[in-house]
C-alpha cells in the first residue's frame, strides 16, 4: 500500500514505519525517511591552516538531496584548473546525504 501526502509541510518530513500482518506469522515492518529536497547545506572550517611550502589541503561538506552534481573550488574568484596548475588536486567523495571534497595543494605558496 502507498502512503499519499496530498501537500508536504515541514512537518511531514522524518521517519516512518511500515508494518506487514499475516496471520500466522510475526509481523515485518520497515522504516522509511522522507527527505527535504533542499539547495545544498556546505559545512567547512572557515580556517584551515598549512604551512608555506608544505602540502596543504582544504576540506568541504556538503548536505542535500539529491547530492549536489559537481563540486568546484575556485580563488580570487576564479576556478581552479587542476590540470593546468600543476599544484592543484581534488578528491571528491558520496556521503550520506551529500558528498566530501578535499582540495589538495601540492606546495602552500
Amino acid at each position: 500500500k502507498i502512503y499519499h501526502i496530498e501537500r508536504v509541510n515541514s512537518q511531514d518530513f522524518g521517519w516512518y514505519v511500515c508494518t506487514a500482518t499475516v496471520i500466522g506469522f510475526p509481523d515485518t515492518s520497515r522504516e522509511a525517511m522522507l527527505l527535504k529536497n533542499d539547495r545544498p547545506n556546505m559545512k567547512s572550517e572557515k580556517q584551515q591552516m598549512a604551512t608555506e611550502g608544505e602540502k596543504g589541503k582544504l576540506e568541504c561538506l556538503t548536505n542535500s538531496i539529491p547530492k549536489p552534481k559537481s563540486i568546484t573550488w575556485s580563488k580570487g574568484g576564479k576556478e581552479i584548473n587542476y590540470a593546468m596548475s600543476g599544484r592543484f588536486s581534488k578528491d571528491d567523495k558520496d556521503i550520506l546525504y551529500g558528498a566530501r571534497s578535499v582540495l589538495h595543494i601540492q606546495s602552500v605558496q
